[in-house]
């Protein structure tokens, strides 16, 4: 079946009602509001929604776009925009990490041979893109939006004066090899489009790998660690420096994937994790949508750019490669290998200096992160199901639980929810703080986990039927800016229960566990934290992310969660 099967018949992403959208903006914030608050809330809500404030304009804006059939939905170029236009660094800021399982076949293969069945593996998967015969996506019987894996492969986000934009090129024949700071082009297919002999594509590698050289330090790549707009000037002054700059810089950019080679190893999995986040600048290429990360150590990552694509695509790839990947017999008549190409650019004073500045910022922000893995393997999803609770909410009320326990307090919490089953969907934010949640973290019972628990379900799917509140606020929000660009916004988003319910101190997500190990990101704000979880049936793996001030937080937050879950599932009926 076409992988596109579905893509007309799927529905288009549902505008919600104003006034219920306002509606929820109050329920969902007062418990967190005093009186005042709740009042000043009310009265800016009162005003937006009324005949005489701005909010039905801004709805019918929407609706206009929501039957525009040149728009797969109406948030498309808003949140597209929320990506795009955003100036600040992708490695910190944007880009998501996932650590990788291998399979019992390639598990002790050496490190030239894990990447050649890496790498054929991938052009197997892009070719089912290319030929439209990818498996089609689905939550339980509900066939997914598909488009995302038209800018999986071959794609780089090009920083732009204004708004940045993608770069994608399909039918891509070659693949960037990084290693200590150098840049070599593999080609991996021939002239007809198909996958090189094995054995060959593994002697260029080793040859790659065993060419004398010292480590880099000025290399390109770490201006894509920069500010967004500054990294811009400073690639259009690289292309006008020299002509090969910018032919050089294209086959980067138009690459199927970066693959890096790093030298270090770790003693622990939370540093391990963090150098693939955000580690060595010169041994590395943010802009690109996917990162192949790998050592001798046998770690084995992937760092994405998050703007075109999200967790549960990526999440097809790793079961894809957990499954596929494979040994390879060594051919007996292999080609000979071909010249391996590095690939080098004319630097000036001026880049000189500007690489150096963003390898001394790119350090310093590893520096100010702070990340703690947990392994917890007392028990999955399998025996939360018999408290009678979803394990989803189970964890995100742990998260609360625990923050209780170290803060004496509970903070907002963001958690992604995919919208994929509508046209052009990506995700919508709930809230998985509630009234009914912190009821249950200062007095906890099993019938309060219960209630907390069917209240976290009952918003999960609300935001996932596309009855959330953020997006749609956040698209009013950004028609006002474009509608009435020098009048100020209206009080609704600055009232008290907006502010309340948008604050981000936990940013929190999940996604698919089948052939991943941990999965995590660095915190939205500098006071915040994240966490990001994978469900297993038999454990729990986390990765917990602060700013290097709250660094001793994070490793009581950990130790509380432990400790939380396991008081959690030890509750009885009383």
């Amino acid at each position: 079946m076409n992988m596109y099967f579905y893509q007309k018949s799927l529905s288009k992403l549902p505008l919600p009602a104003l006034d219920k959208t306002c509606q929820k903006l109050m329920n969902w914030s007062k418990f967190m509001l005093s009186e005042s608050e709740i009042e000043l809330t009310r009265d800016a809500i009162n005003h937006f929604q009324s005949a005489g404030g701005v909010g039905p304009i801004l709805q019918n804006h929407l609706r206009d776009l929501s039957q525009d059939p040149k728009l797969n939905n109406w948030l498309e170029p808003f949140w597209s925009e929320s990506y795009l236009c955003n100036p600040s660094p992708l490695p910190t800021d944007s880009n998501v990490t996932f650590v990788i399982d291998k399979n019992h076949q390639i598990k002790y293969l050496s490190l030239p041979e894990f990447l050649t069945s890496l790498i054929i593996t991938l052009f197997e998967f892009n070719n089912l893109i290319l030929t439209e015969s990818l498996d089609i996506d689905y939550q339980k019987k509900q066939p997914l939006c598909m488009s995302q894996y038209k800018t999986l492969f071959s794609t780089t986000r090009i920083p732009g004066k204004i708004k940045d934009f993608h770069l994608t090129e399909a039918n891509s024949p070659h693949v960037i090899i990084i290693h200590q700071g150098h840049y070599y082009r593999l080609n991996v297919l021939d002239k007809n489009k198909n996958i090189l002999n094995y054995t060959a594509l593994r002697q260029n590698i080793m040859a790659i790998l065993n060419t004398p050289k010292t480590i880099n330090k000025l290399a390109i790549g770490a201006l894509t660690t920069l500010p967004r707009r500054k990294w811009a000037h400073l690639r259009s002054h690289l292309i006008n420096v020299s002509p090969r700059n910018e032919k050089n810089l294209h086959q980067i950019e138009s690459a199927l994937g970066v693959f890096i080679i790093d030298e270090k190893q770790f003693k622990n999995d939370s540093l391990m994790f963090k150098n693939i986040f955000c580690g060595d600048s010169y041994n590395r290429w943010y802009d690109k949508s996917l990162q192949f990360i790998l050592n001798e150590a046998g770690d084995f990552g992937i760092n994405y750019e998050h703007s075109g694509v999200d967790g549960t695509t990526l999440g097809h790839l790793v079961a894809y490669l957990y499954q596929n990947m494979r040994t390879f017999e060594t051919s007996s008549n292999a080609m000979q290998e071909t010249p391996v190409e590095e690939i080098t650019f004319t630097l000036n004073d001026l880049l000189t200096s500007a690489i150096k500045e963003a390898t001394t910022l790119s350090q310093e922000a590893y520096k100010n992160l702070a990340f703690e893995v947990l392994p917890f393997t007392e028990f999955g999803k399998e025996h939360i199901k018999t408290l009678g609770v979803s394990p989803d909410s189970f964890v995100q009320i742990g998260i609360q639980l625990a923050q209780y326990k170290v803060f004496q307090n509970v903070f907002n919490a963001y958690e992604s929810v995919m919208t994929k089953q509508f046209l052009g969907g990506r995700t919508e934010t709930m809230r998985p703080f509630t009234e009914e949640s912190l009821a249950f973290v200062k007095n906890p019972t099993l019938e309060g986990l219960r209630a907390a628990s069917l209240k976290h379900v009952e918003r999960i799917n609300e935001c996932k039927n596309g009855q959330g509140i953020e997006r749609h606020l956040f698209a009013l929000k950004k028609s006002h800016e474009t509608l009435f660009p020098l009048k100020p916004l209206p009080k609704i988003f600055s009232s008290p229960g907006y502010t309340a319910i948008t604050a981000n101190y936990f940013s929190t997500s999940t996604s698919s566990s089948f052939g991943m190990r941990y999965a995590g990101y660095g915190p939205l704000i500098k006071d915040g934290f994240a966490v990001r979880y994978l469900v297993y049936k038999d454990r729990l793996h986390f990765v917990l992310s602060c700013q290097k001030h709250r660094a001793d937080s994070l490793i009581l937050l950990k130790a509380s969660l432990a400790k939380s879950l396991k008081e959690m599932a030890a509750l009885t009926v009383e």
